[in-house]
């Protein structure tokens, strides 16, 4: 009977021993889940940050890119109107000079000829026409105003027979005789 109480005590302290460790084992077990969801959530609630950060970044630089891609079209833009006001400063000069001896002799054939004749109605259109041009000139200077001078070497002789040959039109038309002597050696100039 002692043999018999101890197995029944034997039983009931190991089926106690079983059940508290399953208890302990549930508990812990609970208490791992608690605390894996707590980090989960926690990791889950972080990477939502970053995302929401990296999304954020994403816009940004999106329209970093974007006003970019204006900046650099307004300076395409900008260029090209540079070179265009540079080739009309170009075109703008080559044509003056011409229109002006253009003008000048126009002026000159104009006072040797009779009123209301036809050829004086022609010159009298040059003349207009010339006047016009050379306004539209002075415009597209003004417009590729630029305060750099292109300057280049040319030999005083050359630049003085260029004048003259623009002087002598507007002083033949004032009936002023010019006398030209300009000596060929004449040094190169800047």
């Amino acid at each position: 009977d002692m043999k018999h109480k101890i197995a029944v005590i034997f039983i009931l302290v190991s089926s106690f021993i079983v059940i508290l460790s399953y208890y302990f084992m549930y508990r812990m077990k609970s208490n791992m889940n608690k605390i894996l969801t707590i980090q989960i959530e926690d990791r889950t609630f972080d990477l939502k940050k970053k995302v929401e950060e990296v999304e954020k970044a994403n816009k940004t630089l999106a329209e970093e890119m974007k006003m970019r891609k204006k900046m650099e079209k307004q300076l395409m833009f900008s260029e090209r109107m540079s070179g265009i006001g540079k080739f009309a400063s170009g075109v703008a000069h080559e044509i003056r000079n011409p229109l002006a001896v253009i003008s000048s002799t126009a002026q000159y054939i104009r006072l040797e000829l009779p009123e209301n004749d036809e050829i004086t109605k022609m010159i009298d259109t040059i003349i207009h026409s010339t006047k016009r041009a050379s306004s539209t000139i002075q415009t597209l200077l003004h417009f590729s105003k630029n305060n750099q001078s292109d300057f280049e070497d040319n030999y005083i002789s050359e630049v003085l027979e260029k004048v003259f040959q623009m002087v002598e039109v507007i002083c033949k038309s004032q009936k002023i005789e010019v006398e030209k002597e300009i000596l060929p050696e004449l040094p190169l100039i800047l």
